[in-house]
C-alpha cells in the first residue's frame, strides 16, 4: 500500500476523472425523441429518436414505411447560443445505415440546445442533396409509434 499522500493523490485523480466524465454521460443516457418538419414543405415529416452512441438510434419519414437506422460518429462542434442564460448548442454527425462513412448512404448534421433538436441537415451521398429539417412538434411521448403525423 502507498502513503497517505500517494493514496490522496490518486483519489483527487479519480474524482477529477469521474466529473470530467459527468457532461459526456448526461447527453449519452438522455433519449431525444422529435418531430422535424422539411423546410417549405409542411407536410414532408420526419420523426427522429437519438441516443448517442445507441444502436436503436432512427428516423422515420412520413412516407416511409420503416425506421431507418443512423449511427453516431462525432461531435462537430459546440457554442454557447445565448451568453446571457449559457445556452449552449452542439452539433452531431450521424451516419445513415452504416457506422462508417464509406459504406453510409448519407449523413444527418444534428443541431441540438438543451433536450432539443433545433435542426436537421441530411446529405444523401449519391445525388449528394441536402434536405434540411426543422423542430415543428416537441416531443410528446416517446412510447406511442409515430406520434408526429
Amino acid at each position: 500500500m502507498g502513503t497517505n499522500s500517494e493514496n490522496t493523490m490518486l483519489t483527487n485523480k479519480v474524482i477529477g476523472i469521474v466529473l470530467l466524465a459527468i457532461p459526456a454521460l448526461s447527453f449519452a443516457f438522455t433519449p431525444m425523441h422529435s418531430c422535424m418538419t422539411l423546410q417549405n414543405h409542411p407536410k414532408n415529416k420526419a420523426e427522429i429518436s437519438i441516443f448517442n452512441k445507441s444502436i436503436n438510434d432512427y428516423i422515420l419519414y412520413s412516407n416511409g414505411s420503416k425506421n431507418i437506422n443512423i449511427y453516431f460518429n462525432k461531435k462537430i462542434s459546440e457554442s454557447i447560443d445565448d451568453p446571457a442564460n449559457g445556452q449552449i448548442e452542439t452539433t452531431y454527425l450521424w451516419l445513415e445505415g452504416a457506422k462508417t462513412k464509406n459504406k453510409a448512404t448519407g449523413e444527418y448534421v444534428i443541431s441540438i440546445q438543451g433536450a432539443s433538436i433545433n435542426s436537421i441537415v441530411y446529405r444523401n451521398f449519391k445525388s449528394n442533396k441536402k434536405y434540411t429539417y426543422e423542430e415543428s412538434t416537441p416531443a410528446a411521448s416517446t412510447s406511442s409509434a409515430h406520434y408526429c403525423w
